[in-house]
């Protein structure tokens, strides 16, 4: 089910512009920042540290909290 929401949303982008928000814009930024993090930590340790995992859960509370004010 997960991949029906972005192909519907890639062939629409296909045929009509789409404009993107602030807020996509910050949670794309959220999610590549994190997959990095988390790419990065898997790389040279072989796994992700739980402090990590609390700093990147703390980030995406963070997220959320701003995203609810707006």
């Amino acid at each position: 089910g997960h991949i029906c929401i972005p192909l519907g949303v890639g062939i629409f982008a296909l045929l009509t512009p789409v404009t993107v928000t602030r807020s996509l814009q910050d949670g794309l930024m959220l999610v590549v920042g994190a997959a990095l993090v988390h790419l990065g930590f898997v790389s040279v340790l072989g796994r992700m540290p739980r402090w990590m995992g609390w700093v990147l859960l703390a980030a995406y509370g963070w997220f959320l909290y701003q995203g609810l004010l707006q």
